[in-house]
Protein backbone atom coordinates (compact mmCIF):
# COMPACT_ATOMS: atom_id res chain seq x y z
CA UNK A 1 0.00 0.00 0.00
CA UNK A 2 2.60 2.76 0.96
CA UNK A 3 4.39 2.18 -2.94
CA UNK A 4 1.08 2.62 -4.29
CA UNK A 5 0.82 5.84 -1.82
CA UNK A 6 4.09 6.98 -3.20
CA UNK A 7 3.37 6.49 -6.55
CA UNK A 8 -0.10 8.59 -6.22
CA UNK A 9 2.07 11.36 -4.38
CA UNK A 10 4.05 11.45 -8.12
CA UNK A 11 0.98 11.74 -9.98
CA UNK A 12 -0.44 14.39 -7.97
CA UNK A 13 2.65 16.57 -8.39
CA UNK A 14 3.00 16.91 -12.37
CA UNK A 15 0.48 19.58 -13.81
CA UNK A 16 0.10 21.17 -17.64
CA UNK A 17 -1.64 24.03 -17.94
CA UNK A 18 -4.79 24.36 -19.82
CA UNK A 19 -6.14 27.88 -21.39
CA UNK A 20 -8.96 29.48 -19.58
CA UNK A 21 -11.31 31.28 -21.47
CA UNK A 22 -12.52 34.53 -21.03
CA UNK A 23 -9.99 35.94 -19.49
CA UNK A 24 -10.13 36.81 -15.79
CA UNK A 25 -9.41 40.71 -14.71
CA UNK A 26 -7.01 40.46 -11.57
CA UNK A 27 -5.82 44.17 -10.99
CA UNK A 28 -2.88 46.16 -11.77
CA UNK A 29 0.24 46.29 -10.38
CA UNK A 30 2.52 48.71 -10.26
CA UNK A 31 6.06 47.64 -12.63
CA UNK A 32 7.58 49.80 -14.94
CA UNK A 33 7.49 48.80 -18.58
CA UNK A 34 10.48 51.14 -19.99
CA UNK A 35 8.83 51.38 -22.99
CA UNK A 36 8.03 48.33 -25.47
CA UNK A 37 8.57 44.67 -24.45
CA UNK A 38 8.51 42.54 -21.49
CA UNK A 39 9.22 39.13 -20.39
CA UNK A 40 9.09 36.34 -17.32
CA UNK A 41 11.59 33.81 -16.76
CA UNK A 42 10.35 30.58 -14.70
CA UNK A 43 14.28 29.96 -14.18
CA UNK A 44 14.69 32.81 -12.08
CA UNK A 45 11.06 33.68 -11.39
CA UNK A 46 11.45 36.96 -11.98
CA UNK A 47 9.86 39.16 -14.87
CA UNK A 48 12.30 40.33 -17.06
CA UNK A 49 11.28 44.27 -18.94
CA UNK A 50 14.35 45.65 -21.34
CA UNK A 51 15.00 49.52 -21.78
CA UNK A 52 13.69 49.75 -25.50
CA UNK A 53 16.27 50.41 -28.08
CA UNK A 54 19.07 49.13 -25.20
CA UNK A 55 20.71 45.94 -24.04
CA UNK A 56 19.68 46.39 -20.59
CA UNK A 57 17.00 44.35 -19.07
CA UNK A 58 15.15 45.49 -15.38
CA UNK A 59 14.83 42.89 -13.21
CA UNK A 60 11.66 42.89 -11.12
CA UNK A 61 10.92 40.02 -8.22
CA UNK A 62 7.42 37.95 -7.86
CA UNK A 63 6.76 41.24 -5.93
CA UNK A 64 7.45 43.73 -8.39
CA UNK A 65 10.67 44.83 -6.25
CA UNK A 66 13.72 46.08 -8.26
CA UNK A 67 16.42 43.59 -8.54
CA UNK A 68 18.63 45.65 -10.77
CA UNK A 69 19.97 44.53 -14.10
CA UNK A 70 21.89 42.68 -16.73
CA UNK A 71 22.83 43.45 -20.07
CA UNK A 72 21.51 40.93 -23.14
CA UNK A 73 23.26 40.93 -26.51
CA UNK A 74 20.31 42.30 -28.29
CA UNK A 75 18.06 45.81 -28.78
CA UNK A 76 14.99 46.90 -29.48
CA UNK A 77 13.47 43.53 -27.28
CA UNK A 78 9.84 43.72 -28.40
CA UNK A 79 8.86 40.70 -26.25
CA UNK A 80 11.38 38.31 -24.30
CA UNK A 81 10.43 34.97 -23.22
CA UNK A 82 12.30 32.95 -20.53
CA UNK A 83 12.80 28.88 -20.46
CA UNK A 84 13.03 26.34 -18.12
CA UNK A 85 17.03 26.20 -18.33
CA UNK A 86 17.84 30.01 -17.90
CA UNK A 87 17.77 30.93 -21.41
CA UNK A 88 15.69 32.84 -22.48
CA UNK A 89 14.32 34.06 -26.26
CA UNK A 90 13.47 37.46 -28.17
CA UNK A 91 12.10 38.97 -30.60
CA UNK A 92 14.31 42.26 -32.24
CA UNK A 93 12.34 44.53 -33.99
CA UNK A 94 14.86 46.59 -35.40
CA UNK A 95 16.93 43.69 -36.87
CA UNK A 96 14.32 41.67 -38.26
CA UNK A 97 15.53 38.81 -35.93
CA UNK A 98 14.21 36.34 -33.24
CA UNK A 99 17.20 34.93 -30.94
CA UNK A 100 17.92 32.28 -28.06
CA UNK A 101 20.38 34.05 -25.38
CA UNK A 102 22.40 31.40 -23.14
CA UNK A 103 21.24 33.18 -19.74
CA UNK A 104 21.03 36.39 -17.71
CA UNK A 105 25.20 36.09 -16.95
CA UNK A 106 25.74 34.49 -20.40
CA UNK A 107 24.70 36.75 -23.21
CA UNK A 108 26.17 34.41 -25.84
CA UNK A 109 23.75 34.19 -28.72
CA UNK A 110 22.81 30.70 -29.44
CA UNK A 111 21.01 30.55 -32.29
CA UNK A 112 19.45 33.65 -34.29
CA UNK A 113 16.45 33.57 -37.13
CA UNK A 114 15.70 36.01 -39.37
CA UNK A 115 12.24 37.29 -40.34
CA UNK A 116 11.44 38.93 -43.11
CA UNK A 117 9.78 41.90 -41.04
CA UNK A 118 9.99 43.80 -38.14
CA UNK A 119 9.58 41.26 -35.35
CA UNK A 120 6.11 41.24 -32.76
CA UNK A 121 7.01 38.50 -30.10
CA UNK A 122 7.99 35.58 -28.96
CA UNK A 123 6.92 32.70 -27.09
CA UNK A 124 7.74 28.79 -26.80
CA UNK A 125 6.63 25.47 -25.01
CA UNK A 126 8.08 22.25 -24.00
CA UNK A 127 9.27 21.57 -27.98
CA UNK A 128 9.12 24.69 -29.93
CA UNK A 129 9.47 28.25 -30.29
CA UNK A 130 6.75 30.13 -32.38
CA UNK A 131 7.46 34.13 -33.46
CA UNK A 132 5.40 36.75 -35.59
CA UNK A 133 6.03 39.76 -37.23
CA UNK A 134 4.31 43.00 -35.84
CA UNK A 135 1.47 42.69 -39.06
CA UNK A 136 3.24 45.17 -40.34
CA UNK A 137 4.35 43.35 -43.94
CA UNK A 138 2.61 40.77 -46.10
CA UNK A 139 3.57 37.67 -44.43
CA UNK A 140 2.15 39.13 -40.82
CA UNK A 141 -0.60 36.74 -39.91
CA UNK A 142 2.09 34.06 -40.00
CA UNK A 143 3.81 32.07 -37.36
CA UNK A 144 7.24 30.60 -37.26
CA UNK A 145 7.98 27.16 -35.89
CA UNK A 146 11.18 26.92 -34.75
CA UNK A 147 13.41 24.10 -33.50
CA UNK A 148 14.29 25.38 -29.90
CA UNK A 149 17.80 23.76 -30.19
CA UNK A 150 19.21 25.05 -33.19
CA UNK A 151 16.56 27.66 -34.24
CA UNK A 152 15.72 25.97 -37.78
CA UNK A 153 12.68 26.43 -39.27
CA UNK A 154 9.87 23.13 -38.71
CA UNK A 155 6.57 24.81 -40.13
CA UNK A 156 4.65 27.99 -40.63
CA UNK A 157 0.97 28.80 -39.81
CA UNK A 158 -1.44 30.97 -40.92
CA UNK A 159 -3.42 32.60 -38.13
CA UNK A 160 -7.34 33.71 -39.72
CA UNK A 161 -9.33 36.84 -38.78
CA UNK A 162 -6.44 38.19 -37.23
CA UNK A 163 -6.61 41.98 -36.06
CA UNK A 164 -3.92 44.59 -35.95
CA UNK A 165 -0.23 45.05 -34.46
CA UNK A 166 1.56 42.53 -32.27
CA UNK A 167 3.68 44.26 -30.05
CA UNK A 168 5.36 41.65 -27.91
CA UNK A 169 1.88 40.28 -26.98
CA UNK A 170 2.27 36.69 -27.92
CA UNK A 171 2.30 33.77 -25.77
CA UNK A 172 1.36 29.80 -26.06
CA UNK A 173 -1.14 27.61 -23.61
CA UNK A 174 -1.27 24.35 -24.51
CA UNK A 175 -2.52 24.11 -27.82
CA UNK A 176 -3.33 27.61 -28.54
CA UNK A 177 -1.63 30.17 -29.49
CA UNK A 178 -2.46 33.93 -28.02
CA UNK A 179 -2.24 37.04 -29.23
CA UNK A 180 -2.36 40.44 -27.73
CA UNK A 181 -2.52 43.57 -30.03
CA UNK A 182 -2.04 46.83 -30.14
CA UNK A 183 -6.05 47.60 -29.81
CA UNK A 184 -5.78 45.73 -26.58
CA UNK A 185 -7.65 42.47 -28.41
CA UNK A 186 -6.63 39.28 -27.08
CA UNK A 187 -7.01 36.78 -29.19
CA UNK A 188 -6.65 32.71 -29.44
CA UNK A 189 -6.18 30.50 -32.26
CA UNK A 190 -5.61 27.04 -32.63
CA UNK A 191 -1.73 26.12 -33.53
CA UNK A 192 -2.79 23.02 -35.37
CA UNK A 193 -5.58 25.24 -38.08
CA UNK A 194 -4.97 28.41 -37.02
CA UNK A 195 -8.55 29.43 -37.14
CA UNK A 196 -9.95 31.87 -34.55
CA UNK A 197 -11.80 30.49 -31.69
CA UNK A 198 -12.19 33.48 -29.80
CA UNK A 199 -11.29 37.25 -28.73
CA UNK A 200 -11.47 38.84 -25.81
CA UNK A 201 -11.24 43.45 -25.59
CA UNK A 202 -9.49 44.64 -22.80
CA UNK A 203 -9.91 48.36 -23.37
CA UNK A 204 -6.03 48.53 -22.97
CA UNK A 205 -3.51 49.01 -25.46
CA UNK A 206 -1.19 46.10 -25.40
CA UNK A 207 2.79 47.05 -25.88
CA UNK A 208 4.55 44.40 -23.71
CA UNK A 209 3.56 41.39 -21.60
CA UNK A 210 4.68 38.71 -19.42
CA UNK A 211 3.81 35.65 -19.14
CA UNK A 212 4.10 33.20 -15.49
CA UNK A 213 2.38 30.30 -16.79
CA UNK A 214 -1.32 31.15 -15.59
CA UNK A 215 -1.09 35.22 -15.53
CA UNK A 216 -0.66 37.61 -18.46
CA UNK A 217 1.02 40.92 -17.41
CA UNK A 218 0.07 43.65 -20.12
CA UNK A 219 1.18 47.48 -20.06
CA UNK A 220 0.75 49.85 -22.33
CA UNK A 221 4.76 51.59 -22.02
CA UNK A 222 3.44 53.30 -18.57
CA UNK A 223 4.29 52.30 -15.13
CA UNK A 224 1.87 49.83 -14.62
CA UNK A 225 0.78 46.17 -15.96
CA UNK A 226 -2.30 44.77 -15.87
CA UNK A 227 -2.88 41.04 -14.94
CA UNK A 228 -5.61 38.55 -16.62
CA UNK A 229 -5.66 34.85 -15.84
CA UNK A 230 -5.55 33.31 -19.04
CA UNK A 231 -4.50 29.37 -17.75
CA UNK A 232 -5.43 27.15 -15.19
CA UNK A 233 -2.61 24.30 -14.03
CA UNK A 234 -4.34 20.82 -14.14
CA UNK A 235 -2.67 17.44 -12.92
CA UNK A 236 -2.17 15.30 -16.21
CA UNK A 237 0.70 13.66 -16.44
CA UNK A 238 2.34 13.69 -19.89
CA UNK A 239 3.25 10.38 -21.67
CA UNK A 240 6.80 11.06 -20.40
CA UNK A 241 5.84 10.59 -17.01
CA UNK A 242 3.64 7.23 -17.37
CA UNK A 243 7.03 5.40 -18.53
CA UNK A 244 8.49 7.52 -15.08
CA UNK A 245 6.43 6.15 -12.92
CA UNK A 246 6.43 2.68 -14.38
CA UNK A 247 10.29 2.55 -13.91
CA UNK A 248 9.32 3.77 -10.03
CA UNK A 249 6.91 1.28 -9.76
CA UNK A 250 9.27 -1.37 -11.01
CA UNK A 251 12.50 -0.38 -9.17
CA UNK A 252 10.25 -0.26 -5.87
CA UNK A 253 8.67 -3.66 -6.71
CA UNK A 254 12.15 -5.39 -6.95
CA UNK A 255 13.30 -3.50 -3.66
CA UNK A 256 10.47 -5.02 -2.21
CA UNK A 257 11.55 -8.63 -3.26
CA UNK A 258 15.12 -8.07 -2.66
CA UNK A 259 14.14 -7.47 1.15
CA UNK A 260 11.98 -10.73 1.31
CA UNK A 261 15.12 -13.05 -0.17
Amino acid sequence: MKYFLVILLLVASLSASTISWPPQFLGSVNMASQSHGSGYSPYANEFWVPLWGTSTVYRYDRNYNSLGTFTSGQSYMMQLWGDTDGSYYTANWNSYTITKTASMSNSTTLWSYSLSGSAGGVAADANYVYAMMDAGSSNGNIVYKLNKTTGALVGTIALNNMTSYLFGGLIVVDDYLIRGNTSGVIEYFSLTTGNKIGSYSTGYNIYGSAFDGTNYYIHQNDSTHEIYTLATSTPVPEPSSFLLMGIIAFSLFMLKNNSKS
